[in-house]
């Protein structure tokens, strides 16, 4: 969810809510990236998001289960998983025409720190009025349906961090966040405040890319969100994601799942969680590897 920005609003990273102190924010489209490794019930999120709106400062809030390390990470990573998805449903497309065919005390601050321009807090609240009293203090804006938003992750004993962010020419689009935090279950922030769905908005939807230990799909079949193509990375494009998404370890026999949702942000009462369909999956292209080593072979050839 987002929340309200430098003397505005607010709204949530995971499940998303976005919000100003004066105009209403809008979700445009979403491209996330999801590591998850059952070993040690841990995922890694990031999120790069798009936003419309008349404001000049806004910000967002995002639900985790529990306390989120913060990270900065390289937009790199998107266009690499790109790659690795293109190349191979081009290998697929190739085969087959070869084929034929409320009191200061309930809100708790857990942690504070500042990550890619952002101003990042992370709270604890034992109910939603009291969340509201404390956005109210610190200048950010609420509605009745964000404060529904907040009250459905304060029941779950969820922790909500809020991020502050300035829109430039009504538009803006966030740097990249990853936050690291412990989970039973994997899951994608689906459930939005109906104040950041926009019947005029012309977003592109939702798109994961889901890292786990295997093949991976939406657990309730009335999502909109799913599986499109699975492909196992190698050991070169886990190293160089590793590197860009700052991960000192990927899952065993890393998997990258892509899973879309053309229609997001749409009504939802609850998140996106996932389950394991299985281990196997087809091996990434070869392409991109001399892509991937192209500007190591143009500094050998340089120093020869």
């Amino acid at each position: 969810m987002f929340l309200g920005g430098l003397a505005a609003t607010a709204g949530l990273a995971v499940a998303c809510c976005a919000v100003s102190s004066t105009e209403k924010v809008a979700i445009l489209a979403q491209k996330n990236i999801i590591i998850w490794n059952p070993e040690t019930k841990t995922e890694s999120f990031v999120r790069n998001a798009k936003f419309e709106t008349g404001a000049k400062n806004f910000g967002f809030i995002t639900p985790t289960p529990s306390v989120p390390k913060l990270d900065e990470v390289d937009p790199e990573a998107f266009k690499n998983l790109d790659a690795v998805i293109k190349e191979y449903e081009d290998k697929l497309r190739s085969r087959a025409k070869s084929a034929g065919g409320s009191t200061a005390s309930a809100v708790e601050v857990i942690q504070a720190a500042k990550v890619a321009g952002y101003d990042a807090v992370t709270l604890k609240a034992s109910d939603a009025s009291a969340l509201a009293e404390w956005m109210r203090k610190h200048d950010y804006h609420t509605t009745l349906s964000i404060q529904n938003w907040t009250d459905f992750y304060i029941k779950k004993g969820w922790y909500l961090t809020a991020f502050k962010v300035a829109a430039e020419k009504g538009r803006a689009e966030t740097g990249l966040v990853k936050m690291t935090f412990k989970t039973e279950t994997p899951f994608n922030p689906y459930y939005v405040p109906a104040d950041n769905i926009s019947a005029n908005a012309t977003g592109k939807g939702l798109a994961v890319y889901f890292i786990g230990p295997g093949i991976y799909d939406a657990t309730d079949p009335r999502t909109a969100l799913r599986n499109q193509t699975a492909v196992r990375l190698s050991p070169l494009v886990e190293y160089v994601l590793r590197g860009q998404l700052k991960m000192d370890s990927f899952p065993k026999t890393p998997v990258v799942t892509l899973m879309i949702d053309a229609g997001f942000p749409r009504e939802s009462s609850d998140d996106v969680f996932f389950e394991l369909l299985g281990p196997e999956a087809p091996s990434s292209a070869k392409g991109w590897f001399l892509l991937a080593g192209l500007p190591l072979l143009l500094v050998l050839r340089r120093k020869r």
